[in-house]
């Protein structure tokens, strides 16, 4: 088959530079100040720019780190480039001409149906955020780790998405409060790619929403599934907490959600959002 022909990245006019000390054009540098960024998110058209994303990974001396840099004009994200210097790749995509690795053209992969799909899954994820934030991801972790193949956090929210994109992953969730520059770039890539990309409630993902979920597509609505079965049984739990007003241990807490754990497993293979009030309230006591 023919191969599509790699399009072209948008040129810059002769004798200008696009950089970070440029002017020409309004950027949203992952640097920037809260009032800066709160500016900068309005502006149109919009360069996006990520100096280091993975952060954590680079001080302490491991390889999955990246240079992102996105453009938005007229409220859509029309360019994203994504850069991995460990390995020397450049991912990039434009609206309208696929996505690509190194100049080859990348796509999702697309395998089984179904729970088979499921089960044969690899999917990444990262955590991050205050001690109660990362305890919840923790506990859609196990419960989701039942479900797929394997779990991988990456530290890099960019090359989560990019790796879903050329095929490494099979789906990318996290569910802390992304900032633009972290998802901007790759999510161009990601759809080129033929991904599909919302928030974790399953709307159509727009910077602003809380967290993320990517999928090839077959295993979304399971995912989504697992994601709000667990989240529902933790706004429950916190709401009984409220109400009782009284301290529980932390191997209480445990137990707790194992039991609930239990009853949630068989209908999420189902494939469907399971109603875990009763359980919560018969556990409760």
């Amino acid at each position: 088959p023919k191969v599509p022909k790699e399009p072209a990245l948008p040129k810059v006019p002769k004798g200008r530079t696009v950089r970070a000390g440029s002017d020409s054009e309004p950027k949203l540098r992952a640097e920037r100040g809260v009032s800066e960024e709160e500016r900068a998110e309005q502006a149109n058209p919009l360069w996006i720019i990520d100096p280091l994303d993975g952060s954590v990974n680079f001080f302490f001396g491991i390889p999955v780190f990246a240079i992102c840099v996105g453009y938005r004009a007229n409220g859509i994200y029309r360019v994203g480039v994504v850069y991995d210097p460990c390995r020397d790749e450049l991912f990039h995509a434009v609206v309208g001409g696929g996505a690509f690795l190194n100049g080859q053209r990348i796509g999702v992969s697309q395998f089984g149906d179904n729970q088979d799909a499921l089960r044969s899954a690899v999917v990444g994820t990262d955590w991050a955020g205050s001690d109660d934030e990362v305890k919840r991801a923790f506990q859609v972790g196990r419960f989701m780790a039942g479900q797929v193949l394997q779990i991988r956090m990456l530290g890099s929210p960019a090359l989560g998405l990019c790796y879903l994109a050329a095929a490494r992953l099979h789906a990318y969730y996290n569910l802390d409060h992304l900032q633009l520059w972290d998802l901007a770039a790759a999510a161009v890539i990601l759809r080129e790619a033929g991904s599909y990309l919302t928030d974790i409630d399953g709307e159509d993902w727009v910077y602003g929403g809380e967290g993320c979920l990517a999928t090839n597509r077959r295993i979304h609505g399971r995912l989504l599934a697992i994601i709000s079965s667990v989240r529902k049984l933790q706004r429950l739990d916190r709401e009984h907490v409220f109400a009782s007003n009284k301290p529980r241990s932390k191997r209480s807490e445990i137990n707790r959600f194992a039991v609930c754990h239990r009853r949630l497993r068989p209908v999420v293979r189902g494939g469907g959002i399971p109603d875990v009030c009763e359980a919560l309230r018969t556990e409760a006591g």
